[in-house]
């Protein structure tokens, strides 16, 4: 009588696989990073005012046609007056709960307004979103300059990028490389089921940071929004709120 096969083993999904991968990193970042201790700060509002101040936020938030810039300056005093420690949240916490999945674009949004303090309302309204973050790779002193304000109103997103790449690349002379992607990967392929989800979660990073898939600066802001997002989710609340921007900066001793 001829052995019986062996029960063929069932794969697991794709989202099952990253799941446990998800726990698994998790589990070890933990163990592998010395976290710095976290300094106690005072809020500067009671628990009942920072109540309010973030179901306000959230009604600004919900009302179609509201700029960025707009609740980006309400989450900046938010954030000065420690609105989220009155709460008992990290400000990663308190934004993800405020904003669902749109958080990585207000806090965009935020990082965006307190690189372009100085520069006037009437103007600030007439920068999109994107070259407003830009902006926070060039000089303080330079940011609120009738030429930069006027290159970010005028230039489209591209263009913006591609004047302010120049710009540091002529004042620092450091040239931010292209690298492969499976140098830090360590491989090129991935299932086929994976691959799938890559895509659907690079388009919907785009979705939230607002950019354009057709593009390949499009892509790479769609995937750094999604590292950026690991990183805050892996570091166990540690907040990162003024993040670097990809690529050199220019400082006030460069500029000189």
């Amino acid at each position: 009588m001829p052995a019986k096969k062996a029960a063929k083993k069932k794969r697991k999904s794709a989202a099952k696989m990253i799941a446990e991968a998800r726990k698994s990193v998790a589990k070890k970042t933990a163990k592998a990073i010395v976290k710095a201790p976290r300094v106690e700060v005072m809020p500067k509002v009671t628990k009942e005012e920072a109540e309010q101040r973030t179901e306000h936020i959230r009604d600004l938030f919900q009302q179609v046609g509201r700029a960025w810039w707009e609740i980006g300056k309400e989450v900046d005093r938010a954030v000065l007056d420690r609105v989220p420690e009155a709460l008992g949240r990290s400000f990663s916490a308190w934004a993800q709960e405020l904003f669902g999945e749109a958080w990585l674009r207000y806090r965009r949004a935020f990082l965006a307004v307190k690189a372009l303090k100085g520069v006037p309302e009437t103007q600030l309204i007439k920068i999109s979103e994107g070259n407003a973050y830009e902006m926070r790779r060039v000089p303080e002193k330079l940011r609120v300059s009738p030429e930069w304000v006027k290159k970010a109103i005028d230039m489209n997103n591209f263009a913006f990028k591609t004047a302010t790449d120049k710009f540091i690349e002529k004042k620092t002379g450091i040239h931010d490389p292209m690298c492969k992607i499976t140098d830090a990967l360590g491989f090129n392929t991935v299932p086929k089921s994976l691959h799938d989800i890559v895509k659907e979660a690079l388009q919907l990073a785009a979705d939230v940071v607002n950019c354009d898939m057709t593009t390949k600066q499009g892509r790479i802001d769609a995937f750094e929004a999604l590292i950026s997002e690991a990183m805050t989710t892996y570091q166990g609340g540690q907040d990162l709120p003024a993040a670097k921007p990809n690529g050199p900066e220019v400082t006030a001793s460069d500029d000189e």
